[in-house]
Order: structure tokens, then C-alpha cells, then sequence
């Protein structure tokens, strides 16, 4: 009899295991992290795609203005060496997104070039009325943007999976 219940047992354990990560037991994702993606980093990679990136800078930033003209310039300078450098866009994919406290989000990129991958780093900021989530909440600002290619970071940030 016991040797039945190993058997149901040990496949039972061995379907959990084979489960894809999308089942019950993966991490819920976060709707506004989501929302950031769809609305706001995947418009400003296309634009950059397009190499209209005083457009994209101007999209991402929204109505709160990063740092001074100067900055906004080198970063569009900067951006648009990225395919002398790097080679004709290929594709962007997310690969670190990750909530601090309920007002701060941190999210990676790889803008993915012919010859070698970019990586982006975008953090976002609110600040609410009253210090609580909800509502009367301050629209998402992108408070610091960068891109390099230390891409080695990613092993410490995704934990070797």
C-alpha cells in the first residue's frame, strides 16, 4: 500500500515540477509596472527605433523635464550614436522590473543592436498627497534614464535564472 502512495506521490511531485512558470505559483505581476511598459517604455524604444528621439525623450519625460536642455541634448546625441556603435536595432526586450516601496520602480532594458546588446536603465517616481497609494496619487515621472553596456549586471539582478 505504501508503495502506491510513494508512486501518486512522486508524480504528483514530478507534474508540479514540469508546471510552466506561468501556473499558480509564479509571481503575480504588477499592473502598473505593466501599464509603464505598454504605455510609456515601449513608445519610447519605438520612437528611438524610428530615430525620432527628441520625440521619444519628450514622450517619456511627459511634462516634467529631466535635468537641464544640455542633458536632454546629450542624452539625444548619445542615442542617436547608438547604431554607429552597436549596429541596426534588432528588437527590445524587458528584463528586471522591480517595485520599491509603492512609489519607486526600477526597470531594465535590452535594446537589442546587429552587432551587441544595449542596456537601458529607467526609473520612475511618484509622490502622493497624503503618502498613500491610490487616487489622489502623482502620475509616474521618469526621475533618472541611462543606458551602457555592463551587462554582467544582469546576473547579480536576475539571480542566475
Amino acid at each position: 500500500m505504501w508503495q502506491k502512495r510513494s508512486l501518486v506521490i512522486g508524480v504528483f511531485l514530478g507534474t508540479l515540477l514540469a508546471l510552466p512558470t506561468t501556473s499558480a505559483f509564479a509571481q503575480q505581476t504588477d499592473p502598473v509596472i505593466e501599464a509603464l511598459h505598454t504605455d510609456v517604455v515601449s513608445v519610447f524604444f519605438e520612437n528611438v527605433k524610428s530615430q525620432a528621439y527628441k520625440q521619444a525623450y519628450t514622450t517619456l519625460f511627459g511634462t516634467k523635464q529631466l535635468g537641464t536642455e544640455e542633458d536632454r541634448d546629450t542624452l539625444v546625441t548619445e542615442t542617436a550614436k547608438i547604431e554607429g556603435k552597436y549596429g541596426a536595432y534588432r528588437s527590445f526586450e524587458r528584463v528586471y522590473a522591480k517595485r520599491v516601496g509603492s512609489d519607486l520602480i526600477f526597470m531594465k532594458y535590452l535594446y537589442k543592436c546587429e552587432n551587441f546588446p544595449v542596456l537601458w536603465h529607467i526609473t520612475f517616481y511618484r509622490t502622493s498627497t497624503s503618502g498613500d497609494v491610490g487616487p489622489e496619487s502623482r502620475p509616474w515621472q521618469v526621475v533618472s534614464i541611462r543606458f551602457d553596456t555592463d551587462l554582467e549586471i544582469l546576473t547579480l539582478l536576475t539571480n542566475g535564472k
